[in-house]
């Protein structure tokens, strides 16, 4: 499973084996959302026909969180209401409360919730034992709910968001009149700017960010929010402020070392895990110090 992006967290508890993790993880299984529901959610197996929750590749252990949630479209919802309350206000010749109109909407919700799809979402992790991360394949909103989930199967662990000495913002800022970006990053061709006063935003896509008019933003008060960077020539990605990775792209030396490894998936899937979630954690690393460092280490 490519990691498209990236949410990432450090880890300062001492991880439980695999195998422990493997079971913990077995006691919160998914299962399907019914009745009132508003969502499900649980681990799954990595690979449709397997059994196993986890899969183990090297220092590295791949694991899915599985979560349905109903889908009721607020439209509807207020059109069952409404008639509800014109049936009422004509057969009682009498207006409908806002208390009353409260409770029938809640009346509505019951009948059409059990009816209604489920719309399923799969979230990949992977733990890196050797570096204590947690890399998570989805933006920062779904990361934190795999998070929770996992914290909730293991009985708490200690981890953080990335925080570096030098905020990235500042530091993707000063890299654009220089003209490249610190090794071993390449400044890449896109990237979102955002006044620090009054919040105007501008996206710039397939430009030269060395350009004199991405210069004029930068003088102009703006700073950089999200830059598109390439790293030792072997992933393409974009950086948010917050350290967040989106728009992942392996080149192709990458995505063809994995397919030597094998033909079939349970060949090819922990072959794709430990090469990404090694590149990624090397990425990390390099962030990092272009940062000046994890704001939490002694030096």
């Amino acid at each position: 499973m490519p990691f498209k992006q990236l949410t990432f967290y450090r880890i300062a508890d001492t991880l439980p084996a695999p195998d422990i993790v493997a079971a913990k993880l077995a006691e919160y299984p998914f299962s399907p959302c019914l009745g009132l529901d508003w969502f499900s959610e649980g681990f799954a197996p990595v690979l449709p026909n397997s059994g196993s929750l986890t899969c183990i590749a090297g220092n590295t252990l791949g694991f899915i969180l599985h979560r349905e949630e109903k889908v009721l479209p607020p439209s509807l919802i207020s059109a069952k209401v409404d008639e509800t309350v014109r049936r009422i206000a004509q057969a009682e010749h009498r207006p409908v409360g806002k208390r009353e109109r409260h409770e029938i909407r809640e009346r509505v919700v019951d009948a059409l919730l059990p009816q209604a799809l489920a719309k399923p979402s799969r979230t990949y992790a992977v733990i890196d034992y050797a570096r204590s991360l947690l890399l998570v394949n989805a933006a920062p909103k779904a990361a934190e709910n795999l998070l929770a989930k996992l914290r909730e199967a293991l009985g708490g662990l200690a981890s953080r968001l990335p925080e570096t000495r030098r905020q990235p913002a500042h530091v993707m800022t000063e890299w654009l009149p220089e003209g490249e970006a610190t090794e071993p990053f390449e400044l890449g061709d896109s990237g979102t700017f955002k006044h620090t006063q009054c919040g105007a935003k501008i996206t710039a896509a397939k430009e030269n960010l060395t350009d004199n008019r991405i210069a004029g933003l930068l003088q102009g008060g703006k700073t950089v929010r999200e830059l598109g960077l390439i790293w030792r020539g072997q992933v393409a990605f974009s950086l948010t402020d917050e350290l967040a990775l989106r728009r992942i792209k392996f080149a192709d030396q990458i995505t063809e070392e994995v397919k030597r490894q094998g033909d079939d998936a349970d060949t090819l899937f922990p072959a794709e895990q430990l090469i990404q979630a090694e590149n990624l954690a090397a990425l990390v690393g390099d962030l990092a110090e272009a940062a000046g460092g994890w704001a939490d280490d002694v030096e």
